[in-house]
């Protein structure tokens, strides 16, 4: 009995040693990783570009069908903060520090620019744009990574008694602040996309943008067709920041890419019936839309947008230029508000693909 006593002792001698070794290679590693970081302060630094990083990928897309110059500097800004935020987290180089200082303040003074006198250049030049919540969200952000590897530059000779107010500060904002701003930032509210419009002043008037320039949200992605198919596209979300309803009449100049498809009508129908990646249907826009030209009543909105514009597309031979794709990148409203008419240009990224003819052939019964 002894002996078997003794070998099953034997036998959990390795399990044990292997959970031991387990632990302490991972106790080792989590202290050299701890080790690394300076402060609290550094980990704000750290999680605050971060942060402005996913903020400012978010806006790349739209920034691209705006202008390709503008969406290129955004994704190179994320790119490049992100790689700061990584190096900062193993590396106490003053330089680092600094750089990620003068980015940041960088990105601000740029910002403050284009909402006060407008950029120089640029599709918009000399006119400023209006100021998002996102926008707002990225800045607060930029400042806390600035303040917070300012603050540890200046008091790291004095480490232990003068940090501990700094340090616990740091903490709170890594605890509660940078993802609720983050997050706030990644939410855009229809009210406040309003309170940021500058209404009858606006070149376009009181009917803005639902995302960044765009009166197509993001999420609304390509919606596949037939050829000879003719189905509804959305092109764009009806966001009256006026006090009064205005009254949409018709659809002017339109600005398409690709010759898969073509635009034979616009409609005016309720948001409640469109379908992010998905088309409308011919009966349900005869039965509940309003057809253009005419005359559409948008009440002030509230919330979100009550009314969605959608363009009746003809789908087309698939094209080999543009791989089946059609686009409608921008268009002209043409409406009236509180006895003021207004033509205005908006960008839109509402596109078909036209399925090839093997993928036709298979959803043929």
């Amino acid at each position: 009995m002894v002996i078997e006593s003794s070998a099953q002792i034997r036998l959990r001698i390795p399990r044990r040693s292997l959970r031991a070794i387990a632990f302490r290679t991972l106790a080792t590693w989590s202290n050299t990783f701890l080790r690394s970081l300076r402060s609290p302060l550094q980990i704000s630094a750290v999680l605050s570009l971060i942060g402005s990083a996913v903020l400012h990928f978010a806006q790349v897309r739209t920034h691209l069908s705006e202008w390709r110059l503008a969406g290129v500097f955004f994704f190179v800004l994320a790119v490049v903060q992100v790689a700061v935020a990584l190096r900062l987290l193993t590396s106490q180089s003053r330089k680092f520090e600094l750089f990620a200082i003068v980015i940041s303040i960088g990105a601000i003074a740029l910002w403050a620019v284009s909402r006060t006198t407008g950029l120089p250049i640029g599709p918009e030049a000399g006119t400023p744009e209006a100021i998002g919540q996102a926008d707002i969200a990225s800045k607060i952000l930029e400042l806390v990574t600035a303040v917070s590897l300012f603050v540890a530059i200046v008091i790291s000779v004095r480490r232990r008694n003068s940090t501990r107010i700094a340090n616990r500060c740091a903490l709170s904002i890594v605890v509660l602040a940078l993802p609720a701003t983050t997050y706030w930032g990644l939410v855009t509210r229809t009210n406040e996309r309003c309170a940021s419009s500058h209404g009858r002043d606006s070149p376009t008037g009181p009917l803005a943008p639902v995302d960044g320039h765009s009166i197509l949200p993001r999420g609304f992605g390509p919606i596949t067709m037939m050829t000879g198919q003719r189905v509804g596209l959305a092109s764009g979300l009806l966001l009256n920041c006026a006090t009064e309803a205005l009254t949409v009449e018709s659809v002017g100049r339109l600005d398409q890419v690709g010759t898969s498809a073509r635009v034979t009508a616009f409609w005016i129908l309720p948001n409640s019936f469109v379908n992010p990646g998905r088309g409308v249907s011919i009966a349900i826009l005869h039965r509940y839309a309003t057809k253009l030209p005419g005359h559409v009543a948008v009440p002030p909105t509230s919330g979100e947008p009550e009314f969605a514009l959608v363009a009746e597309i003809l789908a087309g031979q698939r094209d080999r230029a543009y791989n089946g794709v059609f686009t409608i990148d921008s268009l002209q409203l043409n409406y009236s508000s509180d006895g003021h008419r207004y033509h205005g240009l908006y960008v839109t990224v509402a596109q078909v693909s036209i399925a090839p003819n093997e993928t036709r052939r298979a959803s043929t019964p």
